[in-house]
């Protein structure tokens, strides 16, 4: 019952993590390193439910996108191509790829490598509001994310694994 609770509390009040952080992360950029906690999160969910729970109840970034956008929303057609495995997993590349050349030249540096990461996360998040503003309010969840992806992957082979 307490461990309800306590999930509900995190999934209505997760989006101030993503402002504080954001906040914080321009004026004491060490502190992004931090983010890698929220990028690994979804993963590891669902490495051990299953299923993308994590990205519904717990995500940051989707909680604020639920909140900020849902009143904004001018809810456009989705072009067919954002919604394509090819743009998916192309997004995914070089939102990765970028984060990992950013880092590569930061490595030595907490300083230069959280600004790696808030940078990450401010870009990424003016991309998600775009799309919220456009299209619905999570479209980047459901169609950029770079965790969301990765973490479908491994939901998917975990209920194949579990199946055999």
């Amino acid at each position: 019952m307490i461990m309800k609770k306590i999930g509900k509390i995190i999934s209505e009040w997760s989006w101030t993590l993503l402002i504080v952080f954001s906040i914080i992360g321009l004026f004491y950029p060490v502190i992004g390193s931090i983010a890698i906690i929220c990028m690994l999160a979804p993963i590891v969910y669902s490495v051990l439910k299953g299923n993308r729970g994590y990205c519904g109840k717990y995500c940051p970034r989707g909680g604020f996108l639920n909140k900020a956008m849902s009143s904004i929303t001018l809810k456009g057609e989705l072009p067919k191509i954002l919604s394509s495995d090819i743009f998916r997993y192309g997004a995914m590349l070089v939102l990765l790829g970028n984060f990992a050349i950013g880092t590569y030249f930061a490595w030595g540096d907490w300083r230069a490598i959280g600004k790696v990461f808030v940078r990450m996360i401010l870009l990424t998040t003016l991309i998600a509001i775009g799309l919220g503003i456009k299209y619905q309010p999570r479209t980047w969840c459901q169609t950029v994310c770079p965790m969301g992806t990765i973490s479908t992957v491994v939901a998917k082979k975990k209920k194949n694994k579990d199946k055999k």
